[in-house]
């Protein structure tokens, strides 16, 4: 009978599974007070106090009380507006202070939480609640719970200064059991679109941009849209005579889908952030473009497609290189966004990552300060409210409102304001910044007695390590290790970095390597740790760090470039090739690589790789010229070599090395060892049904050899040095002993064949003589 009720109750939970979700989504917040008393009775409920509950009322309740909690962390720490304290809240919070004192769970791995972090312990209170002993187990009946825990424990990553790796795998568990349940629809549409665009912010904080991006991609299929780049002809600059090609967004929408997109339109009459004009002397603030440019203007889109356009832009800031196009590459998605707001967060974010790509700019470097310096103002503001501001929150990046001012210490850096910088970096205690800033003034020892005085205080491992970047002395690096009790992946990652920067590599190595033991999400010191094991040719190591390093991005060249050369000294050539080959598909135009390809194909006998390299070369260099390649290329086709694959490779690559030396050989027409290996490739009995095709292939063959001396003969200093006499003499024979096996096989041939080549032959034997 026990058993049929709860079978029953798990029934009810998995009807009203939606509407709780749904619930908990919408603006219903718990008064503080009804918060603490859901926290006081979870913890009778786990003594062993409570009576007569109704389960399923308690625990939709404790997710309301989880969101309530979040929503307070949320206002206090990221959007705002200020909170107004009461006395009720003050004791509240306290109370929830005392609850999570010295809980082990605050900071996890040994990590230090970030500067200016208001009450952790609502974090702290909200986990409790989604992890309750005694209604864990019902509560997982109920899915949208692992949602909630996925953004709890994110939000908990967030304030901790270095990547958690117990968070990681927590979060991890509870986005697989999600995941499935994301399969049906029953959840809705938007709802699951939102979902997987939050995993992309999360998979791009933790550097896996490969399920980043099949997260997002899974949501822009859900939403039906899709968003990419194009060019179209417009104006950028006040006195441009000619309109040329500009960088603009292009989405378009499944007309399938139109339905469901009406279904979800959100009420945006609200406010939103000051836009700061472009004053400029000669750029436009807005393109000009081409009329009548088809494109669907973003005032037509749902909020969830605005985000979703944020969570493109985002994830591409992540993976694409910091070259002389990365600023024209991502500021389409922003400006698309900024002209036809939806989202109070959509809009903040985006009018914060436009003004840090535009301190890389003189002339927009002046509107980035001025734009910073309104969002404050705004988000310190008391208007919009924080149930406008905090719609779609998560999955935007929304950064700490601190770090609003951070950005703007680092625009004022940039236009070397640094005692204003220096000002706002020692306000936050921000003392990374701080060093930054007084060397830049030529004043670093006034950063280290800043530290010390600190120190002073409270000391802490973080303040050893950065006394440590203060004074390069690695003595404070090695306080900070003992300090933290042998914890601090940062303080031996530091320590490595100490010695990187000065080649020391052999001395960083143990370091970074015990970093990445304590702490592996940390990518770019296992990019290094690789680094420095290449160049002191501990090779199992490099590739061990560059392995990992591209299971965290895979779409760094370098990475796998480097990985290639670790296998290669290792003697694992087909490992380098499989390296290679993802090298090429993050960087399709680098020659380099395509060298080190066609290299490594040759040496592993995947000809098709060789033939496909050896093409791209040509497509990148205009010539290109590796007579070993070429000639292993033409001995196996001569040869029937057998390939990687242990079959015949003259059936599968003849053609493609027919086709290959007839481009060569139209673009590089006086390199006399080309000519000759083609001479040896065109006569390779190979689908020659007739004796007419043979005679044809013996003649082109003929006529090759004999262009491959006439190429020595063409420069008159040949006789003069003994390789190109070597040469020449070693090319004639070849052509006498062609011209032979061509007589023989063509008897009554024109006596002008004989003719020419007794006059090449001459030439050369004069040109010898002399």
């Amino acid at each position: 009978m026990e058993e049929q009720g709860i079978e029953n109750f798990h029934n009810t939970i998995a009807s009203w599974e939606f509407d709780t979700l749904r619930d908990t989504m919408e603006d219903k917040d718990f008064q503080f007070s009804q918060i603490l008393k859901i926290v006081n009775d979870s913890q009778n409920f786990n003594d062993g106090d409570s009576t007569g509950v109704q389960p399923e009322v308690d625990w939709k309740t404790q997710l309301f009380a989880v969101k309530g909690l979040l929503n307070l962390y949320i206002q206090e720490n990221y959007t705002g507006p200020p909170i107004e304290y009461n006395n009720e809240l003050l004791e509240g919070l306290k109370k929830l202070d005392k609850f999570v004192e010295n809980s082990s769970k605050v900071l996890l791995d040994g990590e230090a939480m970030v500067e200016n972090l208001k009450h952790p312990s609502l974090i702290m209170t909200a986990e409790y609640l989604l992890e309750n002993e005694n209604t864990n187990s019902f509560l997982n009946k109920c899915p949208s719970v692992h949602w909630w825990k996925i953004r709890t424990y994110f939000l908990h990553q967030k304030f901790l200064e270095e990547k958690s790796t117990t968070l990681w795998n927590s979060i991890q568990n509870h986005i697989s059991i999600f995941e499935s349940f994301c399969q049906s629809e029953t959840l809705g549409m938007e709802y699951i679109a939102r979902f997987y665009i939050e995993l992309s912010e999360i998979y791009t904080f933790y550097y896996d941009l490969d399920n980043a991006k099949r997260c997002l991609q899974k949501a822009k299929n859900v939403i039906g849209i899709s968003v990419n780049t194009k060019g179209v002809l417009g104006k950028r600059t006040k006195f441009q005579q000619r309109k040329i090609a500009q960088l603009v967004l292009n989405v378009e929408i499944q007309q399938d889908l139109d339905n469901l997109q009406n279904s979800f339109v959100e009420n945006n009459s609200y406010s939103f952030p000051t836009v700061v004009i472009l004053e400029d002397e000669d750029r436009l603030d807005k393109l000009e473009l081409t009329e009548n440019e088809p494109n669907i203007n973003a005032s037509t889109l749902t909020p969830v497609q605005h985000f979703v356009i944020l969570a493109e832009q985002i994830l591409r800031g992540k993976y694409l290189p910091h070259d002389d196009v990365y600023f024209e590459e991502l500021l389409p998605y922003l400006t698309y966004l900024i002209e036809s707001p939806k989202l109070w967060t959509v809009q903040m974010v985006c009018l914060l990552r436009r003004s840090v790509l535009e301190v890389s700019n003189r002339r927009t470097i002046e509107r980035s300060m001025k734009q910073l310096e309104v969002l404050q103002k705004e988000i310190t503001g008391a208007h919009p409210s924080f149930a406008e501001r905090s719609k779609y929150f998560y999955g935007t990046g929304m950064p700490m409102k601190c770090e609003i001012e951070v950005s703007l210490a680092q625009v004022l850096s940039s236009l070397h304001l640094f005692k204003e910088a220096l000002n706002i970096s020692l306000r936050l205690n921000r003392w990374e910044d701080v060093i930054s800033c007084y060397s830049s003034l030529n004043l670093r020892h006034k950063a280290e007695e800043v530290i010390r005085e600190q120190l002073q205080n409270v000391p802490s491992v973080k303040l050893w390590i950065l006394l440590g970047d203060a004074t390069d002395n690695p003595e404070h690096y090695e306080t900070a290790w003992k300090l933290s009790n042998e914890r601090s992946a940062k303080a031996k990652r530091q320590w490595g970095y100490f010695h990187f920067v000065r080649k020391q590599y052999t001395e960083c190595i143990p370091h970074l390597q015990k970093s990445l033991e304590l702490n592996p999400l940390e990518n770019p010191t296992w990019i290094r740790l690789g680094y420095a094991s290449l160049i002191t040719e501990n090779w199992s190591i490099s590739t061990k760090a560059y392995q990992h390093s591209s299971t965290l991005d895979s779409d760094n060249f370098e990475v796998w470039n480097n990985l290639a050369n670790g296998f290669i000294k290792l003697g694992e050539k087909k490992k380098a090739l499989r390296a290679l080959k993802e090298a090429i598909k993050c960087n399709y135009d680098s020659w380099k690589l395509w060298d080190n390809t066609l290299v490594v194909a040759t040496d592993c006998k995947e000809f098709d790789q060789v033939i496909r390299s050896y093409n791209r070369l040509l497509d990148l260099k205009g010539k290109w010229v590796d007579n070993e390649v070429l000639e292993l290329l033409v001995r196996a086709m001569v040869t029937n070599m057998k390939d990687s694959t242990d079959q015949p490779s003259r059936d599968k690559y003849y053609m493609d090395s027919l086709k290959l030396f007839g481009r060569l050989t139209s673009l590089i027409t006086n390199n006399p060892k080309i000519w000759k290996l083609y001479s040896d490739l065109v006569v390779v009995e190979y689908k020659m049904n007739s004796e007419t095709e043979r005679q044809i292939a013996w003649t082109k063959s003929l006529n090759f050899a004999q262009k491959s001396v006439e190429c020595i003969l063409s420069d008159n200093n040949w006789m003069k040095t003994e390789e190109k006499i070597t040469e020449a003499v070693d090319f004639t024979v070849e052509y006498i002993k062609r011209l032979r096996d061509f007589q023989e096989r063509n008897p009554d041939s024109k006596s002008d064949t004989v003719t020419n080549a007794e006059f090449t032959i001459k030439r050369v034997y004069n040109g010898i003589k002399v």
